[in-house]
């Protein structure tokens, strides 16, 4: 069985669902989503990553490049 592959704003928009979830639980959202609970887990922490690398290289930046 092969693995689905999910835009890139399937992914934003879990990304967003899960972070606005209120008292819910991330599981709760991957079953709305019809998805598992670690797909949802890999897609908030890559998205954390990325953040977090954007914000390193921007702090690498001089005054003037800012």
């Amino acid at each position: 069985m092969s693995n689905p592959k999910f835009s890139d704003e399937f992914k934003m928009n879990a990304i967003k669902l899960a972070n606005n979830r209120g008292d819910r639980s991330l599981k709760d959202v991957a079953k709305e989503l019809n998805k598992s609970k670690s797909s949802l887990d890999a897609w908030l922490r890559n998205h954390r990553e990325q953040l977090n690398q954007l914000s390193s290289d921007s702090r690498q930046w001089s005054a003037q490049e800012k």
